[in-house]
């Protein structure tokens, strides 16, 4: 059953985005109440459904992101299917998509078009680089956005190739924001009665958990680059560290846990040296700092080091791959991953709703859809 005393029972949300940001925007409205219709192309689906690897045919990338959904598949290139998905707007409080502008127009999928059909209606539009302007039709995904907004140009080794992150973290900051602007766009109705569009960008919601990076390269023109082994460039030491027998994070983030963490190194010499006795002279003498400090870290094995490190209260921890975090205590503790039963893939893997809200908390409802599971009179508001 559809999650009844969720935070969004009883919205209505017409899902026709696909891939990740706009998925991903939709999970988390589905996971808090919401009744979410996405619909698909009929042949192929949502393209992550090829996205390898399989359960019992089934993409786990699709899987991932959508569950607590339903799926009506329809034709949005031909003229039926632009006019049963009109003819139902009237029956959604929101409507989702994350097609580029020209198909949009090409489609009569507009804002205007659709919210004089309903003046209520929530319209999220997401967008590689926004609606208009030199770059709005072209094709944007994570990897292009990371390097047109400078993310890659800071990720990885001074002397490698440009890097972007292990996950695809800008397509899901967008989702974030799209369900964050829905909500705000929701708020705002019970006031004024209206609907209204949300506009979020791949490439605006990058930069603004950027800003302290534009800030710099605004006021000093210069660019900032990558750091060696991902250490800070404000705080020292503070990066990945390598050990006997692999690699530790370790974080001396003030000159309050510095002394604790040169005695656990067995170097209360590096304490007392005047080059280092604040974190400002520390990042200024980083380079001999960091010298001195491999060495010994590399004379235990990464299990000793963090245990030594923790029992002095110095910020410290592994780097777990994703098998291990699957039996990590806290995750464990959280209960963060879920196991659903699918009629047709078996057991899924999932993870829960990070935002736990004590009264309507959030659900695991509905299985991921199969491609055109639902009927087409899904699409109509039943009484």
């Amino acid at each position: 059953m559809m999650n009844s005393v969720g935070a969004l029972a009883g919205i209505r949300v017409l899902d026709l985005t696909r891939i990740a940001s706009g998925p991903y925007a939709t999970l988390l409205l589905a996971d808090h109440g919401a009744d979410v219709v996405k619909v698909e192309e009929p042949s192929r689906g949502d393209d992550t459904r090829a996205f390898p690897p399989y359960i019992a045919g089934e993409s786990t990338y699709y899987l991932s992101l959508n569950r607590g959904k339903k799926s009506v598949a329809l034709d949005l290139n031909s003229a039926r299917g632009q006019a049963l998905l009109r003819s139902a707007v009237p029956d959604f409080d929101v409507l989702i998509h994350n097609y580029r502008p020209a198909y949009v127009e090409r489609a009569r999928l507009g804002y205007e078009e659709l919210a004089a059909i309903n003046p209520r209606l929530i319209y999220c539009t997401i967008t590689g680089f926004g609606t208009s302007g030199p770059k709005a039709d072209k094709p944007a995904y994570d990897l292009f956005v990371a390097g047109i907004a400078g993310l890659m140009s800071v990720t990885g080794e001074p002397d490698g190739p440009p890097q972007r992150p292990g996950v695809n973290l800008i397509d899901h900051l967008a989702g974030v924001n799209a369900a964050f602007g829905i909500l705000l766009a929701l708020k705002a109705r019970e006031r004024t009665g209206r609907g209204q569009r949300v506009e979020v960008s791949l490439l605006d919601s990058l930069l603004s958990c950027s800003g302290y990076l534009v800030a710099a390269a605004a006021a000093n023109g210069k660019a900032p680059r990558p750091t060696s082994h991902n250490q800070h460039a404000q705080i020292v030491p503070y990066g990945t560290f390598r050990t006997a027998d692999g690699y530790i994070n370790i974080g001396v983030l003030n000159d309050k846990v510095w002394q604790p963490f040169c005695h656990a190194l067995s170097r209360d010499d590096l304490s007392a040296d005047p080059r280092f006795q604040t974190n400002a002279l520390r990042v200024e003498h980083k380079s001999a700092l960091l010298d001195l400090i491999r060495p010994v870290l590399l004379t235990r094995a990464s299990g000793e080091w963090l245990e030594s490190f923790e029992a002095v209260g110095i910020p410290c921890g592994p780097i777990n791959s994703f098998a291990e975090v699957l039996t990590d205590p806290q995750v464990i503790h959280n209960s963060l991953l879920v196991e659903m039963q699918h009629p047709a893939y078996g057991s899924v893997t999932v993870v829960r709703s990070p935002v736990l809200l004590s009264e309507t908390p959030a659900s695991v409802s509905l299985a991921p859809p199969i491609l055109g599971e639902h009927p087409i009179s899904t699409l109509r508001r039943l009484a």
